[in-house]
């Protein structure tokens, strides 16, 4: 897959080549056909955010079609489209989230963000 990527802090993104990894057990693939690029993105790119790993991929709000299902995955088939949220989930205990303001929440779980900075694989 191509990937236009973040290599230092500051710097014009790169074109790259990158391997399309399997899904594991529970995980399915996109094939992305749009991501929309956002402020918390001009952030990453900024060094704005704590904690990042880099090289990363900016881009969190995407739309693909599922190329690819791991073991066990029962709701998600082949050549479904789908859209992956910026957010993926939140605490439900902090002060945003009781609130109704999940998008604020103190301790989110962003599938992109995080698999991208190399914090987890989702």
């Amino acid at each position: 897959m191509k990937a236009m990527v973040l290599r230092a802090v500051g710097e014009a993104l790169s074109l790259e080549e990158r391997p399309d990894l399997a899904p594991r057990a529970g995980q399915i693939r996109v094939r992305v056909e749009a991501c929309g690029v956002c402020r918390t993105d001009l952030h990453v790119v900024d060094g704005d955010l704590p904690n990042l790993k880099l090289p990363i991929v900016p881009g969190h709000e995407i739309v693909g079609i599922v190329d690819a299902v791991g073991t066990g995955v029962e709701i998600a088939a082949l050549g479904t489209r789908v859209g992956i949220p910026w957010v993926g989930h939140t605490c439900s205990q902090c002060e945003y989230c009781l609130s109704g303001r999940e998008n604020l929440c103190d301790r989110p779980i962003s599938p992109a963000i995080r698999v991208m900075a190399g914090l987890q694989r989702t």
